[in-house]
């Protein structure tokens, strides 16, 4: 099918998805909005025949008054009607729009881990999100296209039984605005992708100014005036492109409307050359004056629901979830095995992780070390099925490798350097660490084990305190949101913990404590810990040292720092500050 055809495929399709969505979210709605655009649209056909009435039965008084009486109340029931249909379809996008963004979050809640990791993933469900705000009047628009055919349709006949011609050219005049519309259409959906792209970038700078930790520390930078740069630059790139679409779309209105003036010229000159009565004439003229009102916006409606088409399409993207269901905690694990594993991301010929194998079992304590860039997090990656990796991991002497990353997240435990910072209240934000609600006493177990009773017990509300002083509540230290995150760790209670430098933030005492209690309780779990600490090595069953994306050595601190080798050139002068 050509290209020409597609506004008009993208109207159709984009109107019967809009629509549905509007019925299950909000039906009520849906149909007060239609029920109150009937009635509209019927308004200009019935003010031709009450025109028609008044003036011919001017001998009549009696009839004279009743036609007037009705043709008021028409006059007056119509600005009533506009308003309230109006306000049905505000109500309808209310709904419509919190219907999207919420699929736009059940969509992100829903994927796993491996596809969070994707960039596609979190900008097919940013785009939706920004679109739910663009496409909730969607249906509405429908409504509202359908209502100006029907007036058309309406005042055609009615024109049309006075003089044919000329009622045919008053439905005629509608044409040349949809078919301006549907030009601009095509023209927005070439550009809004770039406008959103622009602004998304925008956006992302803005914040960097907005939000409370990243704003400080650019002004402490003196960087702030920068990141205005970055924002302006794709504020006006963003600006730029909608100008020129603004531009095409005064060009083609222009066009429409010297279209639409002859056609209403001709639908006059057909009047006058039919020769009508001066009853007919006012009458039609009356009800095409007032049906081009009541249709003047058909094009915005026409053109908003083409354009539409790409941002619906975003959101229904988002439709296409995983189920997740399997989102509970595995029982204990008694063993995890990795065999071979090995990363390489695209468009790299190296590998990232090279033939690494590692082991650990219930109660142990397990380190994986390198320098940076050695390749530990990717390699932790593989194992929560983060990234795709070759080779095999085993859980209990079974193959994990080709479930999905949802199911395989129940098993572990993970707190990384990038610890979350969630400004929510205190039992809100540990509530984050497990799938299922949890009662106060487990939370308040798990600030004890993370060392961070405490902090809690001194802020104002408890568990109830909020967090984050950019909502009003507790600003808290980088140590103290570490042991927070730590507590959710402790919460969540899987089978295997993979601890990624979980004490950087802590101060050394406190770190020490906590070390001393991961030991203590290490029966119940597998600990694996990625540390840069000598001292906190000393404890581990096992250490795996990794280089360049292999694992180079395998063995205890006392064996590795003993030996030549890797380990021992990367901590030989901490052990040796230590003693």
């Amino acid at each position: 099918m050509s290209e020409k055809t597609t506004p008009k495929r993208s109207l159709f399709k984009t109107a019967l998805a809009a629509l549905s969505d509007a019925w299950s979210s909000g039906r009520n709605w849906l149909i007060c909005t239609v029920v109150l655009h009937i009635l509209l649209a019927l308004i200009p056909a019935l003010q031709v025949v009450l025109v028609a009435r008044v003036l011919t039965s001017l001998q009549n008084t009696t009839d004279a008054w009743l036609a007037m009486l009705a043709l008021a109340g028409l006059v007056g029931a119509s600005f009533q009607l506009g308003q309230c249909a109006n306000a049905a379809s505000q109500r309808l996008a209310l709904r419509m729009r919190f219907t999207y963004q919420v699929l736009a979050l059940e969509f992100v809640a829903a994927a796993g881990p491996s596809a969070l990791a994707m960039p596609e993933t979190v900008e097919t469900a940013q785009t939706a999100h920004e679109a739910a705000t663009a496409v909730d009047t969607v249906a509405g628009d429908v409504v509202r296209l359908a209502g100006s055919v029907m007036t058309a349709a309406a005042l055609c006949v009615a024109v049309a039984a006075i003089n044919p011609l000329a009622g045919l050219l008053v439905a005629a005049s509608l044409a040349p605005t949809v078919w301006a519309f549907t030009r601009i259409a095509r023209a927005e959906e070439e550009g809004w992708p770039r406008v959103g792209a622009a602004a998304r970038r925008a956006q992302y700078a803005s914040e960097q100014l907005l939000q409370q930790r990243t704003g400080t520390e650019l002004a402490t930078l003196g960087s702030s005036g920068k990141v205005v740069d970055l924002a302006r630059s794709r504020l006006r790139e963003s600006m730029q492109i909608l100008d020129g679409l603004i531009a095409v779309a005064m060009r083609w209105e222009m066009v429409s409307g010297f279209l639409t003036a002859l056609l209403l010229a001709g639908a006059l000159m057909a009047l006058i050359l039919g020769e009508p009565s001066a009853a007919a004439a006012a009458a039609a003229l009356t009800g095409t004056i007032s049906g081009l009102h009541a249709t003047r916006d058909v094009g915005y409606a026409a053109g908003g629901i083409v354009t539409a088409a790409p941002k619906l399409l975003a959101i229904t993207a988002c439709r296409s979830r995983p189920d997740d269901s399997t989102r509970g905690i595995a029982p204990p694990t008694r063993t995890l095995r990795a065999r071979a594993i090995t990363v390489r991301y695209p468009p790299s010929a190296i590998d990232a992780v090279s033939e690494a194998s590692i082991v650990a079992e219930r109660g142990e304590m397990v380190a994986i070390v390198g320098p940076n860039g050695a390749g530990k997090t990717t390699l932790v990656d593989a194992l929560l099925g983060v990234v795709g990796s070759a080779g095999t991991v085993e859980i209990d002497g079974a193959d994990i490798s080709s479930i999905s990353s949802q199911d395989r997240s129940a098993y572990f435990g993970l707190l990384t350097q990038e610890f979350g910072r969630y400004e929510f209240t205190v039992r809100e934000s540990l509530a984050l660490g497990h799938p299922d609600p949890v009662p106060d006493a487990d939370i308040e177990r798990a600030l004890h084990d993370a060392h961070a009773a405490g902090i809690v017990a001194r802020l104002p509300g408890g568990l109830d305190a909020q967090l984050g002083q950019q909502w009003h509540g507790s600003g808290l230290s980088g140590g103290q949101w570490q042991r927070l995150a730590l507590a959710r760790i402790h919460l969540r209670g899987a089978g295997i913990w993979i601890l990624d430098e979980p004490t950087s933030a802590i101060d050394a005492e406190t770190e020490e404590s906590i070390f001393e209690d991961l030991y203590r309780t290490r029966s119940d779990r597998i600990t694996v810990v990625i540390s840069h600490r000598a001292w906190t090595l000393r404890t581990m069953d096992r250490i795996y040292v990794m280089d360049q994306g292999r694992i180079v050595q395998e063995g205890s601190y006392d064996d590795l720092i003993s030996s030549p080798g890797r380990f021992a050139e990367m901590f030989a002068l901490q052990a040796r500050s230590q003693r």
